[in-house]
């Protein structure tokens, strides 16, 4: 069993501050989108909801997540985390797990946004099963790269974005298709849409958890503490 450390929880969210800029950027799409959109389009703000909020939590998750085990390889910063006695794979998924809270916060925050201007109450455990689905397949393939690649979000983001191309088009080119089976599911974990169950759930849960589980075993094989052999 990996044990967290906690007693960091608060320098990671202190060092997780600039991640924070993004969502934080996003929550004002609540204000000013919908203002603008609200004239055209079916329900108006209302129907626009779960659209702003899927592409706002998507956006918030690679911000939360980007770098998040490379970048302390390359500044060196892991010659300090693990100059004790610390097992990094306890210290990275309680990080990227503050990343999945930090998620629900922000999309709390949004939720109540629109109920504030609208009078609008969204089906927040609907939005939240998503999200977490959300988070558990990006989320999780961005800490996938991040421990075995330098440039994480650059693989992760064409990677998302191929697999909605490939399940949300007529005109998918046969290669495509034969191969978005591999591509992370996210059409499975979207806030448009009924909350996904039964096999899809299952699927989509595997295929995160298995990212998850790769992130950890990259980093029970990396050599970290050992200067620059380290990294």
């Amino acid at each position: 069993m990996i044990k967290l450390p906690w007693g960091y929880a608060g320098w990671m969210l202190r060092d997780m501050s600039g991640a924070f800029l993004t969502p934080l950027l996003m929550l004002a799409v609540a204000f000013l989108l919908p203002a603008v959109v609200s004239a055209g389009g079916p329900g108006g703000p209302l129907g626009l909801f779960p659209y702003v909020l899927n592409f706002c939590a998507f956006v918030a998750i690679l911000s939360l997540t980007k770098s998040i085990v490379n970048r302390d390889l390359k500044r060196g910063y892991y010659r300090i985390f693990f100059s004790r006695p610390l097992d990094p794979r306890g210290y990275y998924i309680l990080r990227w797990l503050l990343g999945g809270v930090s998620l629900h916060v922000f999309a709390v925050l949004f939720e109540g946004i629109y109920y504030w201007k609208y009078g609008f109450f969204p089906p927040v455990l609907h939005y939240a099963w998503q999200l977490s689905l959300q988070y558990l397949v990006a989320g999780g393939l961005v800490f996938f790269l991040s421990s075995i690649f330098p440039m994480d979000i650059f693989v992760a983001l064409p990677l998302c974005l191929l697999s909605l191309y490939a399940h949300n088009t007529l005109f998918c080119p046969d290669w495509l298709r034969h191969i978005s089976v591999l591509l992370p599911p996210l059409y499975l974990c979207s806030a448009v849409g009924p909350v996904t169950g039964g096999l899809d759930l299952i699927y989509a849960a595997v295929y995160g958890g298995c990212l998850v589980a790769g992130a950890l075993l990259a980093l029970r094989l990396r050599r970290f503490g050992e200067g620059g052999r380290g990294d």
